[in-house]
């Protein structure tokens, strides 16, 4: 069983949702899987950049959530905020101040048109600018998204292709196979395997005439091979007849081989052996509510919703995939505390309170009896030395 398995079991939907904060006056962002920041995990995600560039600590009127991204998938979703990371781990790491493309082109314009030599600005910023440009993320997190977004979706679709090409192809297979099987039944009732009685019977009385032992086991060699078509016939024949209802012993049946008996049992409700009999179906499972089919451009299970603070920050993406949908997110702010989250991760450690399995006292121990020591109520005994009472 994965890790995310095991989380999931205690949160449902883990993974599913990505949520998005960023500093009000930085523009730092941080990345969660969950709608509270969570500050052991989410300190990791600020890099130093210089003097007073870090924070501390995670603070909810400072950090607020700029956009949710909801994915089909949980699979979907930590592959996203997986690569979220990464790009961010890039750019902090490999940053230039070196002048693109498009300002180069721009400034070799300007110049051609006052017809003069371009002169290009090769100062570089200060310690304090760098680090606000650095910090300044939300944008070039927007970007990212939408890059990551185009390469999920487009290998989400390749991968459900390749699925649905080996689905077919399997089923295609299986198909054949029953249809040698009934080919084989045919055979069968047509009078082959009576031919095949014959020869058996035929063979067996040549190995019993022959006078050498040469001959003998060349006729040993031939009935095999007799044998076995033989019966390959009279399995495909019972096969079939157990298929359309009719009556085969059970000791025949036990005869079959694994694959033949798998076949025939995809293909009937009847039980093929009642000693193994195949699992029980499983329980329909209530559908979770999905806030992606509450919108109005739904259109399947592969939608990707992204609800915005601030509907304008979507433009930072110069084009989003077309499976992507998008809408307001609605969340208040009350001073230092936010209005959802309180009861949200109180139920949560109160969940994971329940999970967790109650630790065992040590008894006998050194500490063991020192908490007992402590817990216990102080007592004053008293005893008698040379008949007057002492206290101890």
């Amino acid at each position: 069983m994965s890790h995310l398995s095991k989380i999931q079991k205690r949160r449902p939907g883990h993974g599913k949702t990505i949520w998005l904060f960023s500093h009000i006056k930085t523009h730092q962002v941080l990345c969660s899987l969950s709608q509270y920041p969570e500050e052991k995990k989410m300190l990791k995600q600020l890099t130093f950049y210089g003097k007073q560039t870090q924070a501390q600590e995670i603070r909810r009127d400072l950090f607020r959530p700029f956009a949710a991204v909801y994915t089909p998938s949980p699979e979907f979703g930590m592959n996203v905020y997986q690569k979220l990371r990464e790009y961010r781990h890039v750019r902090d790491y490999q940053w230039t101040f070196r002048p693109t493309t498009k300002e180069i082109e721009e400034t070799v314009k300007k110049a051609i048109e006052e017809e003069r030599m371009p002169k290009f600005d090769n100062r570089l910023p200060t310690l304090k600018e760098r680090a606000k440009l650095l910090m300044d993320q939300k944008a070039a997190t927007i970007a990212d998204l939408c890059h990551i977004l185009w390469r999920e979706t487009e290998s989400a679709q390749k991968a459900k292709n390749l699925e649905r090409g080996r689905t077919k192809r399997a089923k295609k297979i299986k198909n054949a196979k029953w249809a040698q099987v009934q080919t084989m039944a045919a055979r069968a009732r047509a009078g082959e395997l009576q031919k095949y009685n014959f020869w058996v019977k035929r063979r067996q009385d040549a190995i019993e005439a022959a006078d050498s032992d040469k001959d003998k086991a060349l006729g040993k060699k031939g009935l095999m091979m007799l044998k076995i078509k033989r019966n390959e016939l009279l399995r495909a024949k019972e096969a079939v007849d157990f298929v359309s209802g009719r009556k085969v012993p059970l000791a025949q049946r036990l005869n079959w081989n694994q694959n033949l008996r798998a076949m025939v049992q995809s293909r009937t409700t009847r039980i093929v052996n009642p000693e193994k009999p195949p699992p029980p179906p499983e329980e329909p499972r209530a559908p979770e509510p999905d806030i992606r089919q509450q919108q109005d451009g739904y259109s399947g299970e592969d939608e990707i919703l992204i609800q915005w603070k601030d509907m304008t920050d979507g433009y930072y993406a110069n084009e989003w995939p077309p499976e992507v949908m998008h809408g307001n997110l609605d969340i208040k702010y009350l001073g230092n505390e936010s209005v959802l989250n309180d009861d949200l991760e109180a139920e949560a450690d109160l969940q994971e309170e329940a999970v967790r399995e109650p630790k065992e006292e040590r008894k006998g121990s050194f500490m063991g009896k020192f908490m007992d020591t402590m817990r216990a109520p102080f007592k004053m005994n008293s005893v008698k030395a040379d008949g007057e009472e002492a206290r101890r």
